[in-house]
């Protein structure tokens, strides 16, 4: 049986800590991480197509990761 995990969390909350320590208990994350950089040498641990998808949804809805105000509904 295939499992689905999804770790969800504001920037700079760690997520990036609790999704490596899921490494540890055998979760695995794919092929396609975010490459490590020189503010984070220890690497992201996120999906780079799953950190895509969400950057194109939040476009579509005239938002972007810092934004702190109400998604609107559109009809």
């Amino acid at each position: 049986m295939n499992k689905l995990v999804i770790v969800l969390g504001m920037h700079r909350s760690g997520t990036s800590a609790v999704t490596r320590a899921l490494t540890v208990l055998g979760v695995d994350l794919g092929s396609y991480l975010i490459e490590s950089q020189e503010d984070n040498p220890k690497g992201f641990w996120e999906d780079s197509e799953m950190l895509s998808f969400n950057e194109r949804l939040m476009r579509a809805v005239g938002m972007e990761w810092d934004c702190l105000r109400p998604i609107r509904q559109h009809d």
